[in-house]
């Protein structure tokens, strides 16, 4: 699941124009011009929280409807912070999720090498950082599925995944 420790930053923007008719002679034109409708509004899904011991996810609804949600990072730790979303793939269940975050984190405390079959599981989704004792954000465009928060301790942007957790589920459902 949490194969790369490179860490980017997500960011995105939704620009409407609206651009109205330019009519002859100087004339107003006949109708106003169109007007952008209200931007859909993202589903606030909590707070992420990564420690030393572990990552909680307070304040997580659940499910959400389909379409934009944000989570709020915090990093409570002295070391890089990187929270990474994943959907399950839908053959897989929370418990193949759990179990694949578990067997990292056994190799990673026995300095081996990953289990194939646990990068599997999910597809990322979006990504978020933040720097030791900092905060960020993460949001997503979320479709239907069952989405956790892969959360990583690492000695940097792009060093070492010291220790890693999985929080959630958070279910999407139809618009």
């Amino acid at each position: 699941m949490l194969r790369s420790t490179r860490s980017r930053s997500l960011a995105g923007a939704l620009f409407v124009l609206s651009l109205g008719g330019a009519a002859l002679g100087g004339c107003p034109p006949s109708q106003p011009p169109p007007t952008a409708g209200p931007s859909p509004e993202s589903v606030d899904a909590g707070a992420i929280t990564l420690t030393d011991d572990g990552c909680t996810w307070e304040g997580n609804p659940g499910t959400v409807p389909s379409g934009r949600v944000s989570i709020e990072l915090s990093n409570e730790t002295d070391d890089y912070g990187v929270f990474i979303v994943h959907r399950l793939k839908p053959e897989f269940t929370w418990d193949d999720g759990r179990d694949a975050i578990d067997a990292i984190q056994v190799a990673l405390a026995a300095g081996e090498d990953w289990p194939n079959w646990s990068t599997n599981v999910s597809t990322v989704e979006g990504e978020g950082a933040a720097e030791a004792g900092g905060t960020g954000e993460v949001s997503i465009s979320a479709t239907a599925g069952a989405y956790g928060v892969v959360c990583s301790s690492n000695t940097s942007p792009t060093g070492d995944i010291l220790t890693v957790f999985l929080v959630g589920p958070l279910e999407a459902g139809a618009p």
